[in-house]
């Protein structure tokens, strides 16, 4: 459910112009992947998550009530946010560029060994490289990504890191998205024990 469209030039037959409304998607409230090439035509149930950003994208976290999901009234805002920055980097792309731009991203994401998402930011030592190798990469791009990242950390971030323009930016750049990704888990794990964070 939780996965990207077609892109449109390339498949313009969908599966809910086969099926009607019968094609209804599933999506966590913080869906970034399941938004891409999106159709506002199809029907949508939003889930709620027991996760932060990027990682709702884990169906383990979508949250149950007896025997169905707990549902949310919309996407949250972060969420539409990047979004729609994402949805404006990629439809204003020739297709011809799509896969250039495309593989730039994925090639920074992975510049530290990174799997999952998560595993950018689970230690400096993941992220220095993912931040180095995006240095290189065109504005568009950088953007993009920043936008992704803050949402696994928190959304100042991306005050710190949008103009970054030198390597000798990045252990700072670096220790700040650290530093917010600790108060987040912090922050969750308290929640999760019922007592609120005081560094909040």
């Amino acid at each position: 459910n939780d996965g990207p469209n077609m892109c449109p030039e390339i498949l313009p037959t969908t599966a809910h112009k086969v099926l009607g409304d019968k094609y209804i998607r599933i999506l966590p409230e913080f869906s970034v992947v399941g938004m891409i090439f999106d159709d506002p035509a199809v029907p949508k149930l939003i889930v709620k998550s027991s996760e932060s950003g990027m990682l709702a994208h884990d169906g383990v976290s979508w949250q149950v009530s007896r025997n169905t999901f707990e549902f949310a009234d919309d996407f949250q805002p972060e969420c539409k946010k990047i979004n729609e920055a994402f949805s404006n980097w990629y439809k204003e792309l020739p297709l011809s560029d799509r896969e250039h731009f495309t593989n730039e991203l994925f090639d920074a994401l992975s510049a530290g060994g990174a799997v999952y998402f998560s595993d950018i930011i689970s230690s400096p030592a993941n992220l220095q490289p993912v931040v180095a190798a995006l240095t290189k990469t065109e504005k568009q791009t950088k953007e993009v990504f920043f936008d992704l990242l803050s949402s696994l950390v928190n959304a100042s971030a991306t005050s710190l890191i949008e103009n970054i323009t030198e390597s000798s930016q990045i252990s700072q750049i670096t220790s700040a998205i650290s530093d917010s990704f600790a108060k987040l888990d912090k922050a969750q794990k308290e929640l999760r024990k019922g007592s609120p964070s005081s560094d909040q």
